[in-house]
């Protein structure tokens, strides 16, 4: 007996390593994280890649602790036919047999949790200690695109557009004045393609007369208030945001747009980029300015050249 129960004892410690090896794998939550759920709060939107890298790990999580749990019953198993077997050459071999192909199966998927971990972590976290997928993540916090939207006016500016239609000069205005605390940016030194289009909202000004000094002599201002054209965004109706654009010869790279925006969002703007040029979009995206669009994006089919468009952020 003592020499069927020493085999059978050995076998188990030695299997008590896997579920301490298999800690960080071990997992009986949902397979697709809850935070996937990306038309929850009534935002539409979709998963992003992090959450994919997530529910990939939930997955590979999943099936190492189903596999743990699994072996170790067909070890116990395996431990009875022993017992049981009361000598019998043809049960012992069977279960000695069947011990062997769960150890053998067990280790091959452990030890290749082990291979795909340690690659990804050496790839991806650089040495740092934590799940791989973490750093597809972003921060880890967001598993869901976020829409993007113009940022909100400043607070205080009248929010009710009035009766307005836009004609050419940007005089067509009847109803609510929507800005009557505009002030004269030609006043404060800034050039405007228009002077009939050339005051901002009192808050809005000085950031304009302080992106001025990041990124002087190279630009004007191409629309203010009052705006000369219909514009979807109400901020155009309450001046505080602005179309900008370069002059002279300063030309529309990509260094020169990503200098420009960089300036702007210094300043205390949202800057966009917009362009009939989509392969101009994808070198500017590719260059880290990721708001950037062209003629062909859905809701930029209007635009005939290269413009900025400045949002005056809120905070």
């Amino acid at each position: 007996m003592i020499r069927i129960i020493l085999p059978i004892a050995f076998l188990l410690s030695l299997f008590m390593w896997t579920p301490v090896l298999a800690a960080e794998a071990t997992f009986f939550g949902p397979i697709v994280p809850p935070e996937c759920n990306c038309d929850a709060e009534g935002i539409s939107s979709a998963p992003d890649w992090g959450c994919v890298m997530q529910t990939i790990q939930n997955a590979i999580n999943f099936t190492i602790s189903m596999s743990v749990i699994i072996a170790t019953i067909f070890i116990i198993y395996t431990g009875f036919m022993f017992v049981a077997s009361a000598g019998n050459p043809h049960t012992r071999e069977a279960a000695k047999t069947r011990l062997v192909n769960v150890v053998v199966g067990m280790l091959v998927v452990l030890a290749a949790w082990l291979i795909v971990d340690f690659i990804m972590k050496t790839l991806y976290n650089e040495g740092e200690f934590g799940p791989w997928n973490a750093i597809l993540q972003n921060d880890g916090a967001e598993l869901c695109f976020q829409p993007r939207e113009a940022p909100p006016p400043l607070p205080g500016v009248t929010a009710n557009p009035g009766n307005w239609t836009g004609t050419g000069g940007g005089t067509n205005l009847t109803g609510a004045q929507n800005c009557p605390d505009c002030v004269s940016l030609s006043a404060l030194g800034l050039t405007c393609k228009s002077s009939n289009s050339c005051t901002a909202d009192p808050r809005v000004a000085p950031r304009l007369v302080d992106l001025e000094t990041r990124f002087a002599g190279s630009w004007r201002i191409t629309e203010a208030y009052p705006p000369t054209v219909a514009h979807t965004n109400a901020c155009h109706r309450q001046g505080t945001c602005v179309d900008a654009g370069f002059t002279g010869s300063t030309s529309y790279s990509v260094d020169n747009v990503r200098a420009f925006v960089q300036a702007a969002n210094a300043a205390g703007f949202r800057a966009v980029f917009e362009t009939s040029s989509c392969s101009l979009r994808d070198s500017v995206r590719a260059a880290g300015i990721q708001d950037a669009f062209c003629s062909g994006d859905r809701g930029y089919g209007h635009i005939t050249g290269n413009h900025f468009s400045l949002y005056a952020r809120s905070n």
